[in-house]
């Protein structure tokens, strides 16, 4: 027994006792399975917030964590601090790289394990994507057993695609996930994850793409759709159903508990306002790029990182569902708000009357000063246009604006037209892919 635990602890070092430290050692005989997953899973819902990596410090907190980075920063994070075996499939420069796992003795100089694993998921950063990601290192799962720690994978556009990857933080009692991502621009200027709560999902699967989990280290390289847990339902459902009842089916699957009205109306209102407060960011970042560049045309990969066709397409599916969910409840709504002025329910303390006379501000068709006065507090973003003219955006005429067609999502376009408002010329510059 003595024997044993000696070779395991000097295990990584070579022969004589010259130093060849491997990232961790895995305890001996420990292997992913269905209880580490659950492990895993609570440790996402329960530990991982946007600053998770900032907090750690050290090497971890310059690190510019994408949205696929992020995930696979969480997988090799967690089995390092229980000390699992980690594989991945993704691919490799050359055929002498040595396989990706927590056997690479890249870092051996390094004295701490936990530098080390830093050093590691910097490494990764350049080998995988949201392509290795839905290829090669996750599976598919049923709708009804999406949890928490599971990813959302989705490509937009045919040619020069956009990929994306949420990581699902937590399953809602109502069926809807929140769920914590990253961009590119937000990795180039070291922002934590964001939070979407209730997030509205789009883009139907399509095979290898839609909700998954990661392989285990002992199926690193088998074929994802044969291993055990495995099930091609999802895409099948997609094949039969649009979109909207797609991730309706999805959201029913999950469901455990019926929201109270006023409580899916307040989700989806701070869901969109979030929504809201994400686009002004990257809004923002493009004009200030295009500035400091003379306003010249982005290349392909700035395009990427600051356009905002997917983002634009969702906020409406966003809208689209906040209506839906007020139209059910309309009546009961016009019998509250129509006992007293808005201005006097803004200022109750009835939670469920905020919500509903918000929600019904957002669509109303002749919006009163009350009601713009209501939105504009609870929630809203200001800018100055390029003539010094300041201007002001809350969800009502946000909705206005994407529902005339207004609202750019082209990354060289003005500010204002970005927003909506119909100043100077259009950008003639590349698009390199849009609205479907």
């Amino acid at each position: 027994m003595h024997l044993f635990c000696a070779a395991w602890i000097f295990a990584g070092f070579g022969i004589f006792g010259s130093l060849s430290a491997v990232v961790w050692q895995p305890y001996p005989g420990r292997q992913w399975s269905e209880f580490w997953q659950k492990q895993y899973t609570s440790w996402v819902e329960k530990e991982v917030y946007g600053n998770f990596f900032k907090r750690l410090g050290g090497h971890y907190e310059n690190l510019p964590l994408d949205c696929a980075d992020a995930a696979y920063a969480m997988r090799i994070y967690f089995s390092y601090q229980h000390r699992l075996p980690w594989v991945s499939d993704a691919p490799k420069w050359n055929r002498n790289e040595p396989a990706h796992s927590e056997q690479l003795t890249n870092w051996d100089h390094l004295a701490r394990a936990d530098d080390r694993v830093a050093h590691l998921i910097e490494y990764m950063m350049i080998r995988v994507n949201t392509r290795s990601l839905a290829y090669q290192d996750t599976y598919p799962v049923a709708p009804h057993d999406i949890r928490a720690g599971d990813l959302f994978l989705f490509k937009y556009g045919k040619e020069q695609a956009a990929r994306h990857a949420y990581i699902i933080k937590r399953v809602n009692l109502d069926g809807t996930v929140d769920v914590l991502y990253s961009t590119q621009n937000r990795a180039s200027r070291l922002k934590p994850l964001a939070l979407l709560t209730s997030a509205v999902l789009q883009h139907s699967p399509q095979k290898p793409w839609g909700f998954k989990r990661f392989k285990n280290n002992l199926d690193a390289y088998r074929d994802q759709f044969t291993l055990d847990g495995a099930t091609s339902i999802q895409y099948h459902l997609a094949e039969r159903f649009d979109e909207k009842s797609f991730f309706e089916l999805v959201e029913n699957a999950l469901h455990l508990k019926p929201q109270p009205p006023e409580q899916k109306l307040k989700r989806l209102f701070l869901g969109l306002c979030t929504s809201l407060i994400s686009r002004e960011v990257v809004v923002r970042d493009a004009v200030s790029l295009a500035e400091s560049q003379g306003k010249k045309c982005f290349n392909y990969r700035e395009f990427d990182a600051l356009s905002t066709p997917s983002r634009d397409r969702g906020i409406k599916k966003q809208y689209d569902y906040l209506q839906a969910t007020f139209s059910l409840h309309r009546e009961e709504l016009e019998r509250v708000i129509s006992e007293k002025p808005v201005k006097e329910y803004a200022l109750e303390d009835k939670l469920r009357y905020r919500e509903y006379i918000s929600v019904k501000s957002i669509f109303s068709k002749n919006r009163s000063n009350d009601e713009d006065e209501l939105l504009s507090r609870r929630c809203a973003i200001t800018f100055t246009d390029s003539e010094g003219d300041r201007a002001h955006v809350h969800l009502g005429n946000l909705y206005d604006r994407f529902s005339r067609g207004k609202v750019s999502w082209h990354p060289n376009d003005n500010i204002a037209r970005r927003w909506g408002v119909i100043k100077g010329s259009p950008t003639r510059c590349e698009a390199f892919y849009g609205e479907e």
